[in-house]
């Protein structure tokens, strides 16, 4: 499919380059980024493909980083790649070490903290932008949402809206709960968690599931507010959000 030699030559520095992060400094080749061994292609917020041919290993990473990837990228190096060399001793056992199944079953996304406070919260009107609420994240294609109703009975959050005009409800019980968004035509999957603070503040994240992205909405007695964690590069309408 590709002839002979090409790779070698896409993975080859024709472009030096000086980064503010250490790990784009090692040059550019065709569309990919030179590496600390191999070659790596990269994506939005931390998607990654990092080929090392010594190793024949190709490492697969998604995630949904922010301002920077480097301690990401920082921790493969330390504690993968030295264990894929030849000769290099096993990191962990065949079952993977003491307590690795129970460290696993506690791994979850970040959710909002929670006093247990009851109540409703109501805001009417345009939700505006809050940068507080995920600082450092770069605020772009943000959601058209308005009119938003918060309300707590028992461990039950019932949260409605109006999401670019269209009514939206949705109900968050314990740990993140799984539901769908209809909206331009389109069954947007997500997954909601709420919380209520000391100060009284009701917290929502939103995570569209197909997605890297979660959307914080905040909301107490003096008004409401929202941030993207990570922004959508190209979203012209939530439907966009939906894979498919």
């Amino acid at each position: 499919m590709l002839p002979t030699g090409w790779v070698e030559l896409a993975a080859t520095r024709h472009v030096a380059t000086q980064e503010p992060n250490p790990e784009w400094n090692f040059g550019y080749g065709y569309q990919v980024w030179l590496s600390r061994e191999g070659f790596r292609l990269d994506g939005a917020y931390g998607q990654y493909a990092l080929v090392l041919p010594d190793t024949e290993t190709v490492i697969a990473i998604t995630s949904a980083q922010g301002v920077t990837s480097q301690p990401v990228l920082d921790l493969v190096w330390q504690h993968l790649v030295p264990h894929l060399r030849p000769g290099a001793r096993p990191h962990l056992s065949e079952t993977g070490g003491p307590g690795r199944a129970e460290r696993l079953a506690a791994l979850s996304l970040r959710r909002p903290k929670d006093s247990g406070t009851q109540g409703a919260w109501s805001h009417s009107g345009p939700v505006p932008v809050r940068p507080a609420l995920a600082v450092g994240a770069e605020q772009l294609h943000l959601p058209d949402v308005a009119d938003l109703e918060v309300r707590r009975d028992g461990d039950v959050f019932s949260v409605s809206f109006a999401l670019e005009g269209e009514p939206v409800s949705l109900t968050s019980r314990g740990p993140w709960r799984r539901q769908a968004i209809r909206t331009g035509g389109a069954e947007v999957p997500v997954a909601l968690a709420a919380g209520v603070s000391s100060r009284g503040v009701a917290r929502l994240r939103l995570c569209f599931t197909d997605t890297p992205h979660v959307l914080v909405i905040e909301v107490d007695q003096s008004g409401a507010g929202l941030a993207w964690q990570t922004s959508p590069l190209h979203m012209a309408h939530v439907a966009d959000l939906a894979a498919g």
